[in-house]
């Protein structure tokens, strides 16, 4: 039967497959007659189980139809992490552009107010140093500078150097002191003025002149006074050139000449 099997695939099959069908059919009579010799000395019982035919496939079957698929199996236990790969090399970024700023917005609405703060700590009941040196001396200074040679009356201080010199140098030395020549715009303040007097019984400058326009007397502002205490037939200008003021001890005023001498009294305003 293998002969028969064999013989119908040589019809089948291209001059190669002839040759090699031919060298195992001979290969097969050679094989038959030792198997014939081993089935004599064969016991029966191994001869049975001899007997089943061994089939030698001459060359491999045309592929067959794909079989089903098999039932997937119970997936493994999962391996191990593995190492990490190289870090890539990056490249940095380039920045970009800087934009302008924009435009301020408007102002919010104000916030609560504050809790007030802590009380804060009470004066040392020890004075300092400069404390001390200053309600020692410069407060009993500033009361021998005003009540004894000076005067005050509302925001404004009269103070006199004691000393007696022409209008020009009156203003010059006031000037210097940063203030201005005693210049009343009240009965008050002219008071204050005729209470120094009283004590030096001198006559003083006033600020006002009219070296400008004649009879129009002003301050050194250039505005026309707003209050006046002449004595009565003042100012007369007799003898011509009398342009400025002199209080004499009475609070009254008089037109002279402003090269005159008389004490001077400078306005300070604080």
């Amino acid at each position: 039967h293998l002969i028969e099997y064999c013989l119908i695939e040589v019809r089948n099959t291209n001059t190669t497959r002839i040759m090699l069908l031919l060298y195992l059919s001979a290969l097969i009579l050679f094989i038959s007659p030792l198997a014939a010799q081993d089935e004599v000395t064969t016991p029966s019982n191994e001869k049975e189980s001899s007997g089943a035919c061994t089939l030698i496939v001459c060359e491999p079957g045309e592929r067959g139809l794909p079989g089903r698929d098999g039932i997937d199996g119970k997936q493994g236990p999962k391996g191990e992490k593995g190492d990490p790969g190289p870090r890539g090399l990056g490249f940095p970024r380039k920045p970009g552009p800087i934009e302008p700023c924009g435009e301020n917005g408007s102002l919010g609405d104000p916030g609560p107010k504050g809790e007030p703060g802590e009380k804060g700590d009470p004066l040392p009941a020890i004075l300092s140093a400069e404390q001390i040196h200053m309600y020692v001396y410069f407060i009993p200074c500033v009361f021998f500078l005003v009540y004894l040679n000076g005067q005050a009356h509302g925001k404004k201080i009269y103070k006199t150097t004691g000393t007696e010199h022409s209008f020009d140098e009156a203003v010059d030395i006031c000037n210097k002191a940063g203030a201005i020549v005693a210049s009343p715009k009240s009965k008050a303040e002219n008071q204050a003025i005729q209470d120094i007097l009283s004590r030096y019984k001198k006559s003083a400058f006033l600020g006002m002149t009219d070296r400008k326009t004649e009879g129009k007397f002003v301050y050194q502002t250039g505005e026309p006074l707003v209050y006046s205490n002449w004595k009565s037939g003042e100012p007369n200008n007799k003898g011509g050139g009398e342009n400025c003021i002199e209080m004499v001890p009475s609070g009254k005023w008089n037109d002279m000449p402003c090269e005159e001498s008389f004490l001077t009294i400078c306005e300070f305003e604080v």
